[in-house]
């Protein structure tokens, strides 16, 4: 089973999680343990900069959305839940929680 963490976690059911940990088996989302941002190290916990993304977005409507420099909450509002997606978003203004002109997002699993 993997493990992974970043600074954020979206989920559509628990909403923004600081520090969560995903733990990913069979190639599908199995746990997302809320941290509550007290972050302990686990032996062989994956890092990421970024906000890992449960879910589904296409990439049309994500570059729509960067465009209009949209705040990540919109961006969210547009992912349709599934386990077996995850997205890992990078280079977004973490104050405003707002997308920017080099925002990146790319399909993790």
């Amino acid at each position: 089973m993997r493990k992974l963490t970043s600074n954020y976690t979206y989920t559509e059911k628990w909403g923004l999680l600081k520090q969560s940990i995903i733990e990913i088996d069979d190639n599908q989302v199995k746990t997302i343990i809320d941290t509550k941002g007290d972050f302990k190290e686990v032996a062989g916990l994956e890092y990421y900069s970024g906000v890992f993304i449960v879910g589904e977005i296409s990439m049309l409507e994500f570059n729509r959305l960067k465009k209009a420099k949209c705040s990540c909450k919109e961006l969210f509002a547009q992912m349709k839940y599934t386990p077996d997606s995850v997205f890992l978003l990078t280079k977004i203004d973490y104050v405003n929680m707002q997308l920017k002109d080099d925002s990146e997002i790319k399909r993790y699993l």
